[in-house]
């Protein structure tokens, strides 16, 4: 069976049709009609694949700055969707609802109770209600797409449907680059603080693009796909030029760290051959006018600057707040009230522009975010995030490793891509727990909520095995 493979073309297209009328701001309300015809026929035909799909392109692409009125009703459209689909399957049987691992249940609500205490004790406890709010919202979405996976193909439609998202990013990547005539610089300089991060910001397309790049590396492994490894390496090639262009730096470091591991557990003979890229790289940055070019690419020279700012502030909101935080979204209010630099200098002007530039995850790493957010435990959640995320993975890829069938190069990735976000993040704030941002956290939930569901079956299907035995 074909990773994409998904049957009726026909309705399959009518959706992609309809997701682009909803992107033509002149045919909203058509488009919108004409979703909820569509999405009630497919599912009156037990086309539920087709739902999936929509809900997770409509929930990546229709961003709030194409319409803020769309975008409500689009999400609205999509839990009532998926909520259907649910009682449709297990109407009101709670003892049939699938139940995540019971550690993941408990981080969450531990995760929740520490955000209203710290609500509590904030100056701004409304706000940190309504991320509350979010955040529960968020979990919901991913507790029913978790519990609507009941095999391998609910699996692969959910993949088609990331793999889509990837595609419409690189379009939209490629438009910007022809728009800036295709000078990649002048884009970085200009582009993406303009239009560019108006639409998807490149830090959520660079994680993007690295996920899609360890999954499709994954793949190219597996020898049922020898016949399509071609195509693998040229899409992987595609990604990666987009990659280097959006110039997230922080994606592309946890991207080497991904690969390392993704090499390392299925084939470290290649070790060698990215050893040999990597002195490659290095070599040329001695070469003139390649150094030039690799420098002002990543800008070393800037590398500390505004980072060793929004540090020595964040460590003065952290330092007065650091039991319970400053609340959920709120340490934004506290950087002034013990700002390190004069009103006025380079420095408080650069955390000025910082200041109203995004709502929430100033710190600029996700550990240190949470830790300025919600005080010392909120730091040690965040730690314990990636020693739950790899228990799972690591289980996971030892039961499967025995037979090496696609799950197995499905989990490889997956978890080279959690590794890769895990690196990530101390360099990012989004894209693990962002108060039920969909934009940033759904890949890698969605893809956490994959490897639960393999777990659970690899671990159920050894269990019954080794009862058999015996």
């Amino acid at each position: 069976m074909k990773l994409f493979k998904i049957q009726n073309n026909y309705f399959f297209t009518w959706l992609l049709v309809t997701i682009v009328l909803l992107a033509i701001q002149p045919f909203l309300e058509i488009a919108v009609a004409f979703t909820f015809f569509l999405l009630f026929f497919l599912l009156m035909k037990n086309k539920k694949e087709f739902v999936f799909i929509f809900v997770i392109i409509s929930s990546l692409v229709l961003t709030t700055t194409i319409s803020p009125i769309l975008r409500l009703i689009i999400q609205i459209l999509n839990y009532s969707l998926l909520s259907f689909v649910f009682l449709k399957q297990y109407q009101f049987q709670i003892q049939e609802y699938p139940r995540p691992p019971l550690v993941i249940v408990g981080y969450l609500l531990v995760l929740l109770s520490l955000m209203v205490v710290s609500s509590v004790h904030s100056s701004q406890v409304f706000l940190g209600f309504s991320q509350i709010g979010r955040t529960i919202l968020f979990f919901f979405l991913i507790y029913l797409l978790y519990a609507l996976i009941n095999s391998e193909s609910e699996i692969k439609v959910y993949l088609a449907g990331l793999f889509l998202v990837a595609l419409i990013y690189l379009t939209f990547l490629i438009y910007e680059l022809a728009r800036f005539d295709f000078d990649i610089l002048t884009l970085n300089l200009n582009g993406f603080d303009e239009s560019g991060s108006a639409y998807v910001h490149k830090n959520a397309l660079g994680s993007f693009f690295v996920m899609t790049i360890l999954l499709l590396m994954s793949f190219s492994f597996n020898k049922d796909y020898s016949h399509i490894r071609k195509w693998f390496f040229i899409l992987i090639s595609f990604f990666m030029c987009g990659l280097v262009i959006t110039n997230a730096r922080g994606a592309i470091i946890a991207l080497f760290v991904g690969i390392i591991y993704l090499i390392y557990s299925l084939n470290i003979k290649d070790l060698k051959y990215l050893v040999g890229i990597l002195l490659s790289i290095g070599f040329l940055f001695f070469l003139l006018p390649f150094q030039e070019y690799i420098d002002l690419y990543f800008r070393f020279e800037k590398i500390s600057t505004g980072r060793d700012y929004i540090l020595s502030t964040f460590w003065n909101v952290i330092q007065n707040n650091w039991l319970f935080g400053s609340g959920p979204a709120a340490s934004r209010f506290e950087m002034y009230k013990n700002i390190p630099y004069l009103l006025g200098s380079s420095a408080e002007l650069f955390l000025r522009h910082h200041f109203s530039q995004i709502e929430f995850g100033h710190a600029h790493s996700f550990y240190l975010f949470f830790f300025s957010d919600l005080g010392i435990l909120g730091f040690l959640l965040s730690l314990a995030l990636p020693f739950l995320f790899l228990k799972i993975a690591f289980q996971t890829i030892s039961i499967l490793q025995k037979e090496k069938k696609e799950l197995y190069y499905l989990s490889v990735g997956i978890t080279a891509f959690g590794i890769s976000m895990f690196v990530r993040a101390i360099f990012e704030w989004g894209g693990l727990i962002s108060y039920g941002t969909i934009g940033f956290d759904l890949p890698f939930w969605l893809l956490f909520a994959i490897i639960i569901f393999i777990n659970k079956k690899v671990i159920h299907s050894h269990d019954s095995l080794s009862s058999r035995l015996l």
